[in-house]
């Protein structure tokens, strides 16, 4: 599996209603801050990649986008 490099994504609220949500109040403290291109998954291990039906190679991750708000 080839790995990106990993770049951190920042959430910035374009509008007043995003910038008012809040996070879950069950939630971790880091919910909401993990978007991220590349480098590992936060949620998952090595042996929870998905495959390639063809030749059953892992898949490379490419990105991911944490909860943000209740909604």
């Amino acid at each position: 599996m080839k790995q990106i490099p990993a770049f951190p994504l920042r959430a910035e609220p374009l509008t007043d209603e995003a910038a008012e949500l809040r996070c879950f109040p069950y939630a971790d403290p880091d919910v909401g801050t993990r978007h991220r291109i590349g480098g590992e998954p936060f949620f998952t291990g090595p042996d929870d990649y998905p495959r390639c039906d063809s030749c059953g190679e892992t898949r490379s991750f490419y990105g991911q986008l944490d909860s943000i708000g209740e909604g």
